[in-house]
């Protein structure tokens, strides 16, 4: 059984539909990228899983339907969402960014420590007490990625982690994933695809909210899709094909 089922998922924001018939199943272990275009759907693809937005279609995490559950008690599943734009509380310091990260934890208990965080992010042990608006965009996707792994996470959700990092913060941040991903399994939004395909094995390409390939990442290693994708007319491409 899949970790994570999504049918016919829909989110419209008043007449425009984001996501228009989406299906998408993930397994209990590895990572599966998420890519597209800007507008494709694919953070609302998250929000409507996390239970942010409304949407019609159903959700399945664990064999238990997601349906009509608060973001609160979705999160207390162990279904962990790192948003775009990494959603601190500015007015905490890094520790205790990471200590509101184990609310989530709900009965489950377990998982990483913020010892743990610390040494998958080593520059973050330098700055505990440091409040988290005064911190640079790297260091703050660490804290944001950090919170999520202290609330023991079954399966983690990550928005556009390496946006707005330099190369080498990028490089650190992709290294940090590609080990959370063999113990945790990763839904992964990027706009990188190129960094988001080094770390997953399977990945789902959406154009105008409709998915144009399911399946494993070899299948786009010529790159004609993704460029179809991205910056042509995907109806066009094979984009119906399923692995």
């Amino acid at each position: 059984m899949s970790m994570l089922s999504i049918s016919g998922l829909r989110v419209r924001y008043g007449t425009t539909v984001a996501v228009d018939g989406l299906d998408l199943a993930m397994a209990s272990s590895g990572a599966l990228a998420l890519l597209g275009a800007n507008g494709a759907g694919k953070s609302s693809t998250l929000k409507a899983v996390s239970g942010l937005v409304p949407h019609e279609g159903e959700v399945v995490f664990d064999g238990v339907s997601l349906r009509g559950m608060s973001p609160e008690r979705i999160a207390r599943l162990g279904l962990i969402h790192v948003p775009e734009g990494r959603r601190l509380f500015g007015n905490l310091t890094v520790l205790e960014n990471l200590q509101v990260g184990m609310t989530a934890q709900g009965r489950r208990g377990g998982g990483h420590t913020v010892d743990d965080v610390f040494d998958l992010f080593p520059a973050l042990r330098e700055i505990p007490h440091q409040m988290a608006w005064t911190l640079s965009g790297g260091q703050q996707q660490m804290v944001a990625i950090g919170r999520a792994l202290v609330g023991n996470p079954r399966l983690i959700m990550l928005d556009e982690p390496s946006l707005g990092l330099s190369p080498l913060v990028a490089q650190t941040v992709y290294e940090a994933l590609r080990q959370i991903a063999g113990r945790t399994p990763v839904l992964l939004v990027e706009q990188n695809f190129s960094a988001a395909l080094r770390i997953c094995d399977r990945a789902v390409v959406l154009a105008n909210g409709r998915a144009v390939y399911t399946g494993d990442v070899a299948g786009l290693a010529d790159g004609t899709l993704l460029q179809n994708a991205y910056f042509g007319s995907p109806e066009a491409t094979p984009g119906s094909a399923k692995g």
